[in-house]
């Protein structure tokens, strides 16, 4: 799993995990509400409409210890159609209430939401979470691969994203060191790690506008860099052959 990888010297695992934890701060608000709904009873029951009356959720956070409210709603018509659910937060069982998220989930196993981050921030009592944060999904069970993206927009109209594959793959853009000036540069970044094996990277990197550098690496099982090469003055070291883990598609 790339959220709980063993980091040696290799920045673009660092870099990989730092990504992943800031995507689980995103995500956990919502993954907690749920789970508190799923462990309480519905408020109504039918076959077409499940409701749940105001509960407790808490979860631990940058923050501390943190204790809100949360109830839902999801409908779905019949078996063929999408099922569709709503869920909204509030500081205390008296509200006020907010829709913190809302989504639709196919019979196929697909499906979208999106939260509203920077409302849940505030529920929350915290101000260092901003925008709207969108995901789409494909689910098809356990035995099947599971990927989702998701998309955060803020106030300010910057945008990041994440794609995961499965536990072991993660595309994500951010800001990376890997050049030879030792300064941050934009980029894209695709990462696959296996706990036993170690992992490997491919991306781009934006020195200029419009004008991709593009960039391999790979790592042992202890997280330290054994290969990485690359076009300008990105970082060359170490051997190809070294690399454990095959050349990512």
């Amino acid at each position: 799993m790339v959220r709980l990888a063993r980091v040696g010297d290799a920045h673009l695992l660092e870099r990989a995990v730092f990504a992943s934890s800031d995507l689980d701060d995103l995500l956990d608000p919502l993954i907690a509400s749920g789970e508190a709904l799923h462990e309480a009873k519905p408020t109504r029951s039918r076959d077409t409409l499940r409701t749940w009356s105001p509960v407790a959720t808490a979860a631990t956070r940058a923050s501390g210890n943190v204790v809100w409210w949360v109830r839902g709603e999801v409908v779905r018509p019949s078996d063929q159609d999408d099922l569709t659910w709503s869920l909204e937060v509030a500081s205390t069982r008296d509200g006020p209430w907010i829709v913190a998220a809302t989504g639709e989930h196919d019979p196929d196993g697909s499906g979208s939401l999106s939260l509203q981050v920077t409302d849940v921030a505030e529920t929350l009592g915290e101000e260092n979470l901003l925008g709207e944060l969108t995901v789409s999904y494909t689910d098809k069970g356990p035995d099947t691969e599971r990927n989702a993206e998701y998309e955060v927009r803020d106030i300010l109209a910057s945008q990041r994203f994440w794609q995961v594959a499965s536990q072991t793959t993660l595309i994500w853009n951010g800001s990376f060191a890997i050049t030879e000036d030792g300064r941050e540069w934009p980029g894209t970044v695709q990462v696959f790690h296996d706990t036993e094996d170690g992992g490997r990277a491919t991306g781009l990197l934006y020195k200029e506008a419009g004008v991709p550098l593009a960039f391999q690496a790979c790592w042992d099982s202890l997280g330290d860099t054994v290969w990485t090469t690359g076009a300008d003055d990105i970082q060359e070291s170490g051997s190809e052959a070294a690399c454990q883990t095959p050349e990512l598609n």
